[in-house]
């Protein structure tokens, strides 16, 4: 007799990444905050912490310039286009903050930048971006505090985000801040 031969079942993958959801719930707890354009130290220079433009002319360069520091954080293209940028910039649900470095001719480079979402008494941290030659100077944590101090001032009921399993550092750094699957 002969015998059958199996058929090997090709291992198709369900998700490239793991992803775990992190929340904390914002009523209740003191969230220490950065008020507007406070300023970190970044080697020697200072970043100032404030919000990107929602309108007028500025709109468009903050875009690009949210843009050119996502694909340099999320390699090679980035997580989210120029055009997506402008359209959450324009968003009433969206909150962006960005971290600037001076530069020449009293011109501002983005080191950083935190975007949320909120719809109704939840926030979602939808991205969070520094750029690799400012981490690890804290500005991350600054970006993340004023994003939860502003979605608890705002009435929200809880903070939401998702991670890759792998990013150990961005899961320490949230778990810092509260934030707890």
């Amino acid at each position: 007799k002969k015998k059958k031969k199996k058929k090997k079942k090709k291992k198709i993958p369900t998700t490239m990444f793991a992803f775990l959801s992190l929340h904390a719930v914002l009523h209740g707890i003191v969230v220490p905050a950065v008020h507007s354009r406070a300023s970190v130290s970044c080697g020697p220079k200072a970043a100032s912490v404030h919000p990107f433009a929602s309108s007028g002319s500025n709109l468009d360069s903050q875009a690009a310039a949210a843009s050119a520091l996502d694909r340099v954080a999320f390699p090679p293209d980035g997580l989210w286009s120029t055009a997506q940028f402008c359209d959450e910039l324009r968003c009433e649900r969206t909150m962006a903050l960005g971290a600037w470095l001076p530069c020449d001719e009293g011109q501002e480079t983005l080191v950083g930048m935190a975007f949320t979402s909120t719809v109704l008494d939840e926030t979602s941290l939808t991205t969070l971006a520094v750029h690799p030659s400012t981490r690890q100077q804290g500005l991350a944590e600054i970006l993340l505090r004023e994003c939860m101090a502003s979605a608890c001032a705002a009435g929200s009921q809880r903070f939401l985000l998702e991670v890759r399993a792998s990013n150990t550092n961005a899961i320490a750094l949230y778990s810092k801040c509260g934030l707890s699957c």
